[in-house]
């Protein structure tokens, strides 16, 4: 798998973890861009997590799939770290980002506003707005994990290389 995959998996995981405990209100009384707006106003209150994670990535064309597992934790505004179990890590200060791949022993650094994942670090550094960055759609709540959830399908406003779609469970 690429870096560049791996970091916007990274990116997702952990808003995905953030919205978690987003409140919640009937399907038929909001629209996707409404929820995504009380997802955003979720957020910004947020001023730190500490979670574990799994991370999944699966490569179609390949037909395999990959799952890493870690810690991850960060602190608005900017400072981001994963810790994989694999002692992989990916750690940033909300302008730069480093990547350190033990197998290889190596570290990759960028600045976060050049990344291909620019529009997910501005969103966990706390400086980017989902509704800007995405248009939502609802899916049907059958496909919702639990009773009263929304499932939001989020497509880039901007066409992306590693992102054709964020998916939210709130």
């Amino acid at each position: 798998m690429s870096r560049t995959c791996a970091t916007w998996l990274r990116v997702v995981c952990v808003a995905l973890l953030l919205i978690s405990a987003c409140p919640r209100q009937a399907a038929a009384e909001a629209t996707a861009a409404e929820i995504a707006t009380r997802v955003q106003a979720f957020y910004e209150q947020t001023t730190s997590v500490r979670a574990n994670f799994v991370q999944t990535h699966r490569l179609r064309v390949q037909k395999s799939k990959r799952v890493w597992t870690g810690k991850v934790a960060f602190a608005k505004p900017g400072k981001l770290s994963f810790r994989y179990a694999s002692g992989d890590r990916v750690v940033s200060d909300g302008k730069k980002v480093a990547v350190y791949d033990k197998k290889n022993k190596r570290v990759y650094r960028s600045k976060t506003s050049a990344s291909l994942h620019a529009v997910g670090f501005a969103f966990l550094m706390g400086r980017g707005r989902l509704n800007q960055a995405f248009r939502f759609r609802l899916l049907s709540p059958t496909g919702a994990k639990h009773a009263g959830d929304h499932v939001l399908v989020g497509t880039p406003r901007k066409p992306s290389p590693v992102l054709t779609k964020m998916v939210l469970h709130v």
